[in-house]
């Protein structure tokens, strides 16, 4: 069963597929690769490559699917950012891995990618000693997050603390508004639902035998 669909920067897609029967309680990696039409100016040796994929296509057969690695169920994942695919948690991976796709080792299968690909938020949690059961008396007060991070390139790990209130912004306020644009919007179709509610009333129910009597005096 695939989960965890994920396209990638070359048009494919990664995904999870569950196992069944045997490999009950794993799961595989896998990748659909993108089948495309080629174009007249695709040269040397990608030409064959297209072509083929472009008569696999015209005849309806599928694109090619690749396993690219298996893992537990419950301690590998699927990340992305920027059209790279991560491949996160344990488990291991059946060849090279396409440019699109990287595997990173040593982090937890909840892991997240930075935007630009550089560092991987492989933990978050609650800083003030409180889980997400706490009822806090104020709901809307904002609340500090520890966060673990590790960065790739140098394969450092930083922990740091996000205070949402320390510094707030001075436009803080306008994020709780509705956009002007929402609201327009609702009262067009408020309008709309009075003009229709009007002119039903003024037309009568049809149905009601009383309206009709009445129909017929006018």
């Amino acid at each position: 069963m695939p989960y965890r669909i994920t396209p990638d920067s070359a048009g494919g897609v990664v995904f999870l597929d569950r196992g069944r029967g045997k490999e009950a309680g794993t799961t595989r990696v896998k990748r659909l690769a993108a089948v495309t039409a080629p174009s007249r100016a695709v040269r040397g040796p990608e030409a064959p490559a297209a072509r083929a994929g472009q008569s696999a296509a015209r005849a309806g057969a599928p694109s090619p699917v690749r396993i690219l690695g298996r893992g537990g169920l419950r301690t590998t994942g699927l990340t992305s950012s920027a059209g790279t695919v991560y491949i996160t948690g344990t488990g291991t991976t059946a060849g090279a891995l396409p440019a699109s796709v990287r595997r990173l080792d040593g982090v937890p299968k909840e892991s997240t990618v930075t935007t630009r690909g550089t560092s991987v938020v492989t933990a978050t949690r609650w800083a003030d000693g409180k889980d997400s059961r706490f009822r806090a008396a104020d709901p809307g007060r904002p609340r500090p997050v520890g966060i673990d991070l590790r960065v790739l390139p140098t394969e450092r790990s930083a922990a740091f603390t996000v205070d949402p209130a320390k510094r707030p912004s001075a436009h803080i306020a306008a994020g709780g508004v509705p956009s002007p644009r929402l609201a327009r919007a609702h009262g067009s179709r408020t309008a709309s639902a009075g003009t229709r509610a009007t002119a039903a009333a003024a037309a009568g129910d049809p149905t009601d035998p009383v309206e009709a009597e009445r129909r017929a005096g006018a």
